[in-house]
């Protein structure tokens, strides 16, 4: 199986990066002008998700905006325009996605919205992402959307594989698997099991990883969506990294997992958006 290249981590000198708004009048390569609105030139804003390509989108834009035209975006359905332009748009999220920078990264004004100093180091930091021919994010164009939003299903032999996986005997050391409560925690258990006890495999997609878990210890709180989203999440880049449409553990990851095979207790507390959502 071939791996793709993971994202890299945001680099801590961000602000060694050339300036954004705030510094530089120099305009953006990601879009050009079409009437009141910026056409992005790109596809790939490197999000690891398509959550991520549209957050990216967002503090791009904006950043670009104000090279442009010298003033903030006008409205949040002006984002959203641009967005569907651009072919980036979710229309059923994107709106959540403004709204989560609004609350850190944008400062929205009475003339519209514009990066504030968080803002401005974001994008900075995306940059350095764009910038990187070797580094490729969610591929949201390729989505196939005559199916809305039906997952792919795994195949027979798919599903034969994954339960013989799960047949196999596993020393889950002093993890209590009642104990889990959360979906990042269950997929991670699940990679956790798959690939560095079992070494069954380099990285499995979200169904593989749910349906190890559910074949294994026969229940699960949660639903396969949540696992899903937990994976995907850029919440939880610390613990999964992508390959193509597959995940494994970071070394972050697995050492958390063999924290809690060794004793440690798990976090205490409900699933959150942040944990699962887009």
């Amino acid at each position: 199986m071939t791996e793709s290249k993971e994202l890299p981590q945001l680099p801590a000198n961000a602000d060694e990066v050339e300036d954004t708004q705030t510094g530089n009048d120099e305009q953006s390569p990601y879009f050009e002008v079409d009437g009141e609105f910026l056409i992005a030139t790109v596809k790939d804003f490197k999000g690891n998700a398509w959550a991520d390509q549209q957050r990216h989108f967002i503090l791009l834009y904006a950043d670009a905006y104000y090279r442009y035209f010298r003033k903030p975006v006008p409205s949040k359905d002006h984002f959203k325009t641009a967005a569907k332009k651009a072919s980036v748009l979710d229309p059923t999220n994107f709106t959540k996605y403004v709204d989560e920078h609004t609350r850190k990264c944008l400062n929205e004004i009475e003339s519209g919205y514009k990066l504030n100093h968080d803002g401005d180091k974001e994008v900075k930091r995306i940059i350095v992402m764009m910038k990187d021919d070797n580094v490729d994010g969610y591929k949201y164009w390729e989505r196939n959307t005559s199916s809305g939003t039906k997952r792919p299903r795994l195949s027979n032999d798919d599903k034969n594989k994954v339960k013989e996986w799960a047949s196999e005997d596993v020393n889950m050391g002093e993890l209590k698997v009642r104990d889990i409560k959360k979906a990042r925690d269950y997929a991670m258990v699940s990679l956790w099991i798959i690939i560095h006890k079992l070494e069954k495999a380099k990285a499995v997609s979200s169904s593989q990883a749910y349906l190890f878990f559910k074949e294994k210890f026969e229940t699960i709180s949660i639903t396969s969506q949540a696992f899903k989203l937990a994976m995907s999440n850029s919440k939880n880049t610390n613990y999964f990294r992508p390959s193509g449409t597959q995940y494994f553990l970071t070394p972050e990851g697995e050492r958390k997992v063999e924290s809690w095979v060794d004793g440690k207790p798990l976090e205490l507390g409900n699933e959150t958006e942040d944990e699962t959502g887009n």
